[in-house]
């Protein structure tokens, strides 16, 4: 009866939502297509609903939406769209307090922060190297390994992961895994544990619990990263120090953390 009761509430306070027909207890995840595969029910709701859409994942009601002019509205625009509680506390797991899931004052203080890597003349700074990164990835991941008129099949998700990993560690901190295979494949793979394990938790409206096995999973992941960066922070801040290396030379995120003495925690968040 109470769950119900929340289906029925949910229902009225979304109405002018279209979406899937949804059921109390199950919402849509009676489908088959839901169990089969929850991204390609998503597109088929697009194509059906359009860019904005609800589903339920259970008793749980969900906002899709897929037009990138209101998703950048929504991210902007943390006073008519703060993050939710359920956003900040399992997010929370992973990222602690830092800009990913802080809100009002200290997201604004963090913000203000890194603002200047993210404005369009900083990023297109940036262009070239990540042009770099690309093309000597698809030279070391794929041409490498096609012989002359072979045909070849590429897991273009595993390729893709890389690189990005590549693109974001040079940003931020000027050094990569790339000369070290095997550990950029574990760093891929914890982070695309993390995210699929975060998205269930929240599509699933599973508690943020210490004792669940997924939650202590989730809190081992960034330990596994932080083996890999930690030296990569003490190096930069014994060169800061000894000034065998200045800031303007090394003007990114892990330089500026530093000299505005955020702590190792907030750093690593």
């Amino acid at each position: 009866l109470y769950v119900t009761k929340n289906y029925a509430v949910h229902q009225y306070k979304l109405r002018n939502f279209k979406g899937p027909l949804a059921v109390p207890l199950l919402g849509n995840c009676y489908s088959p297509a839901v169990v089969a595969s929850l991204f390609k029910f998503l597109s088929s709701c697009r194509k059906t609903y359009s860019k904005v859409f609800r589903i339920f994942l259970f008793h749980t009601p969900f906002i899709v939406v897929c037009d990138p002019s209101i998703v950048r509205r929504i991210l902007s625009d943390t006073r008519t769209f703060p993050k939710g509680e359920k956003y900040s506390k399992i997010f929370g797991i992973i990222f602690g307090g830092g800009l990913v899931t802080s809100a009002a004052e200290k997201h604004k203080a963090d913000k203000a922060l890194f603002n200047k890597y993210f404005i369009r003349s900083s990023v297109s700074q940036l262009i070239p190297s990540m042009n770099h990164h690309v093309l000597s990835g698809i030279e070391e991941f794929i041409s490498s390994s096609i012989g002359e008129g072979e045909e070849k099949q590429f897991d273009c998700e595993k390729i893709f992961s890389r690189l990005s990993l590549r693109v974001f560690m040079n940003f931020a901190f000027d050094f990569d895994l790339s000369d070290q295979p095997e550990n950029e494949k574990e760093v891929c793979n914890v982070v695309s544990t993390a995210s699929f394990q975060v998205g269930n938790m929240i599509a699933f409206n599973i508690p943020n619990w210490s004792f669940l096995p997924v939650v202590r999973s989730l809190k081992t992941l960034p330990q596994i990263i932080m083996k890999y960066l930690q030296p990569v922070i003490d190096k930069r801040r014994e060169q800061l120090a000894n000034g065998t290396v200045l800031a303007e030379e090394k003007d990114d995120p892990l330089t500026m953390m530093i000299q505005n003495d955020l702590s190792e925690q907030d750093m690593t968040n």
